[in-house]
């Protein structure tokens, strides 16, 4: 049975669910939801269910995630790949 989300866990869902960006990084949605880094990563930890890592970092190596209703592989390496080209031009 699914538990009921704290407060903090709907404010990074939220964040993630933001049009605006695909992937989000640990500092970006720490800024954007104000809590610490340690707690946004803790429930990134902790809610498996709902978020997931990116299988490639961002430009500068950091960490990615998305909500898990948008796993698509495909769009993983499309990201990277737009990333490699970005770099080139």
């Amino acid at each position: 049975m699914p538990t009921e989300l704290s407060s903090a866990e709907k404010r990074v869902i939220a964040s993630l669910s933001n049009p605006k960006w695909d992937y989000r990084t640990i500092p970006g949605i720490a800024k954007e939801t104000g809590l610490d880094e340690t707690t946004v990563q803790g429930i990134f930890e902790s809610r498996k269910d709902l978020i997931r890592e990116s299988i490639v970092p961002s430009k500068a190596g950091e960490r990615l995630f998305t909500l898990s209703k948008n796993v698509n592989h495909l769009r993983d390496y499309w990201a990277a790949f737009r990333m490699i080209n970005d770099e080139k031009f």
